[in-house]
């Protein structure tokens, strides 16, 4: 809970800390205790608590507030209480998001009831709310109510009864969040200062339309958002015995860690049939009655006969009858006790099984059956294994087991059909024959290329129906397959640039595959499609006939490319060229003295970047291979420029000051 783990940051920011600032260069303290109320208390409408009003405080800095909160449902937030602040001044209230309407004096030590909200999704640190007049929160000593709840999406904001402000929230419930009671000592420099404890008592919420107690609550100690850390905290929270729901916060008195309150206790009821499994809370010293029938038919696989209570707590109970009453003490957990019988069913689609029966708990029962049967050649019928449900059932792959019983069990033979793979190759060495489980992968393979001499043949295919040397097959049905080769001739693939020289290049398509410049082809008409080089793909379209080993040559649209920078006046000027190719390489290379620059084997002939001269870019593009001239302004025309404009400039004044005389 964000907000409730601290005093509304606006209120003590406005009401405490900028009208009053104290210097100081560390940063400020927001020591925080009180209690926390268990989830049970959660999903309420509205809150209730006493609050008694001590006064005067030792408030060296800051302020001392105590009040009661929570987070709503849909991130707003809600408080009220009372607090003083170590200053006297004006302080803003009836603050909305629009700003405050209004101020009130307070003076120092002397408490004041305020109430407070962050709508849904704020995030600033403004105050928003009402601050109560001076002295308003009752006499020194008193207990005071502080209520606030909700109708509809509107909350309303109760001092001893009387409606002190409402505002729309936008939610009527907390929803899972708990209540809490805090006193706090914010904006402080130290941990010296006292606290006088303070006392709450009476924590409710409003649930169903009523308000009710808040049966357990726990210790809260620590600091709020922002807060710096490295002094402990000094202020504890204690009971005030010998009352639940009643404690105080403050110096000197004990500190009580954990559990608060617990103003109920819980009877669990444990059993495993019957529908006796329950959680319950009961006032304290309460009497209720227990019971559990004789035998319970859990269905027509399982009976439960009650064999008594096992019993843990104060007054807990430890015996064979089937009813008893109950004195509530504190916990307590009763477990029925149930003797069991069960049926063990054993099922096969094929063949006679063995091991049905009914079966006494803790029981062994022995299951076994054949592994497998032939239907023919290709396929037979394998026992998989077994699937069980219910305790101590077995499932896996063997053929016989033993099972203890522990609760109805269901065991099925699981078959499985089983088709052979039968794979043969006329060249090397095939794989992948076996016999495979309906669905199963079946990895088919044999070489890509078998070298028989001088020789060399090439895969084809598997009978015609697969392409590929590696294949993995689903097996559905038996499947005879069958390796084919061709002859193939080592052939040599070269690649020249547009001035005809050979290149160097990765490889060609050839087929729609992708090879090296040195493949094994068939014999017969291939398609080149293209070549890649440079990462780009120089397109061929073209068709070679293979009837042995040899060479092919292919034209590529590869030209070398010179880059001329020239000033207006025709002479060499430098810089920096930023160039990017057709195949996305983009580099930054310096112009030599000359203004030139060489670019060697470009795919396509295609450039296209800026010349960077002088702090400007001129940008250019060719293709083809084709010189590219880059014109750009030279540093004289530059200086006459600027001559040329200063001149204008003082002509331009000399004038103007004959004109005046």
């Amino acid at each position: 809970m964000k907000k409730l783990e601290m005093l509304g940051i606006a209120i003590l920011f406005l009401l405490v800390v900028a009208p009053i600032s104290v210097s100081q260069s560390s940063r400020s303290y927001w020591f925080q205790t009180g209690a926390r109320a268990a989830n049970s208390a959660a999903f309420n409408n509205g809150t209730s608590v006493y609050i008694q009003t001590v006064y005067p405080q030792n408030i060296s800095y800051g302020s001392m507030a105590f009040w009661v909160g929570e987070d709503l449902s849909n991130g707003a937030f809600v408080q009220e209480g009372y607090e003083m602040n170590n200053r006297s001044g004006y302080y803003p209230t009836d603050c909305t998001l629009s700003g405050c309407s209004a101020r009130v004096y307070l003076s120092r030590g002397v408490p004041a009831w305020f109430w407070e909200y962050f709508p849904s999704g704020y995030s600033g640190d403004s105050f928003l709310g009402f601050i109560g007049t001076n002295d308003s929160a009752g006499q020194n000593g008193s207990y005071n109510n502080y209520t606030f709840y909700s109708e509809g999406n509107e909350w309303y904001f109760l001092f001893n009864g009387n409606v002190i402000g409402k505002i729309k929230l936008g939610t009527g419930t907390s929803g899972a969040n708990p209540v809490t009671a805090f006193g706090e000592y914010a904006g402080a420099f130290d941990n010296k200062s006292y606290m006088i404890p303070v006392a709450f008592k009476d924590l409710r919420v409003l649930k169903n339309g009523s308000f009710s107690d808040v049966a357990k609550a726990y210790s809260y100690k620590g600091y709020g958002k922002g807060s710096a850390t490295t002094l402990s905290n000094p202020y504890n929270i204690s009971e005030v015995a010998p009352y639940a729901d009643y404690f105080r916060v403050g110096s000197g008195i004990p500190n009580t860690q954990g559990l608060l309150w617990n103003k109920s206790a819980t009877v669990s009821i444990n059993s495993r049939y019957a529908n006796l499994t329950s959680h319950n809370a009961y006032t304290l010293f309460s009497k209720i009655v227990i019971s559990a029938p004789e035998i319970f038919y859990i269905n027509d696989t399982a009976r439960a006969i009650f064999l008594g209570w096992s019993g843990e707590g104060s007054g807990s109970y430890t015996g064979n009858d089937t009813s008893f009453n109950l004195e509530i003490y504190g916990n307590v957990s009763e477990t029925a006790e149930w003797g069991v019988q069960y049926l063990v069913n054993v099922t096969s689609e094929y063949g006679n099984s063995s091991g049905s029966g009914w079966y006494s708990a803790g029981a062994v029962a022995n299951i076994s059956y054949k592994p497998y049967i032939y239907i023919n050649r290709t396929e037979r019928e394998v026992l998989l294994g077994w699937t069980g449900k219910g305790s101590g059932s077995y499932t896996g792959n063997d053929t016989s087991f033993s099972l203890r019983v522990d609760g109805p069990i269901d065991e099925s033979a699981n078959w499985g059909s089983q088709y052979l793979v039968n794979v043969t190759s006329e060249y090397g060495n095939s794989s992948g024959s076996g016999w495979y489980s309906a669905g199963a992968v079946a990895n088919i393979s044999a070489p890509q290329y078998y070298h028989a001499g001088n020789d060399v043949y090439k895969f084809i295919s598997w009978s015609g129906v697969y392409y590929t040397s590696n294949v993995r097959l689903n097996v559905t049905r038996p499947v005879n397959l069958h390796a084919i080769f061709e002859r193939a001739y080592r052939i040599k693939l070269e690649a020249l640039d547009g001035y005809g020289s050979e290149i160097n290049v990765t490889g060609f398509e050839i087929d729609n595959k992708f090879y090296n410049t040195s493949p094994y082809l068939t014999f017969g008409k291939h398609r080149v499609d293209y070549a890649l080089y440079k990462n780009s793909k120089l397109s061929i379209s073209s068709t070679i006939n293979v009837t042995g080993s040899g060479e092919f040559y292919f034209d590529l649209p590869v030209y070398n490319i010179s880059i001329y920078v020239r000033s207006y006046f025709g002479t060499p000027a430098t810089g920096i060229a930023d160039l990017t190719f057709s195949n996305g390489t983009r580099i930054t290379v310096p112009l030599n003295e000359s203004g030139e620059l060489g670019l060697k084997n470009v795919p396509f002939g295609f450039v296209e970047g800026t010349i960077q001269h002088d702090g400007m870019y001129f940008a250019f593009n060719d293709s083809a291979g084709n010189n590219i001239y880059v014109s750009v302004p030279s540093s004289i025309l530059y200086i006459a420029v600027v001559i040329g404009v200063l001149i204008v400039i003082a002509s331009y004044f000399v004038g103007l000051r004959l004109f005046r005389k």
